[in-house]
């Protein structure tokens, strides 16, 4: 087996080239954190305004939000009063209403008492039909009966007119016959 051969040794480099080569790396090394820094610190400063922008706009929306809650609170108190003042002004039909509903209930339960009523009104209704059919024929017997003491009177009526005539003829058959005897009593002194 073969070794290949070393290489040929390098010349040794001095310590100026080398702290040259590490003083040029340093710069361009601090050159590239200034150039970093740089860059860092306008994009903090770009940040910082966009952060300050956001600030200010969230500080207004939150201003005019607090102004605009403000303005519905003071509407909100305003409609609670009106609605305060709605409900003071229901209380008493509401009482009213209650004492209705009592009223109404107290009619419903006397309400299951009607058909009660309403079978003894209809009893009373026949009863009254019955007395008034009886009290009709009543009345056309009295009727009736009343058409036969008219007759019956017209007839004493045509009676008494037939039986005038006689009276009459008896009266001054009468007075004729007494003639004499107011005669007799006029010749009779102790009389």
């Amino acid at each position: 087996m073969n070794t290949p051969p070393l290489p040929p040794e390098l010349p040794p480099i001095p310590d100026s080239v080398r702290f040259a080569g590490a003083l040029g790396q340093f710069s361009r090394s601090m050159d590239h954190f200034a150039k970093l820094h740089e860059q860092t610190s306008t994009r903090l400063s770009k940040v910082i305004r966009l952060g300050m922008i956001a600030l200010a706009t969230l500080f207004i929306a939150v201003f005019l939000m607090l102004l605009t809650i403000i303005q519905r609170v003071n509407l909100m108190v305003d409609n609670v009063s009106a609605i305060n003042g709605h409900f003071n002004l229901m209380v008493p039909d509401i009482s009213r209403m209650h004492a209705s509903m009592i009223r109404m209930q107290e009619n419903i339960l006397s309400i299951e008492d009607i058909p009660n009523e309403m079978n003894k009104m209809i009893m009373s209704m026949d009863d009254m039909h019955r007395h008034m059919s009886h009290m009709h024929t009543q009345l056309a017997s009295m009727n009736n009966s009343t058409e036969q003491i008219v007759s019956s009177t017209e007839n004493i009526s045509s009676q008494m007119l037939s039986m005038e005539q006689p009276m009459t003829a008896m009266q001054v058959d009468l007075q004729k016959m007494s003639r004499p005897m107011n005669l007799f009593n006029r010749m009779m002194p102790g009389r």
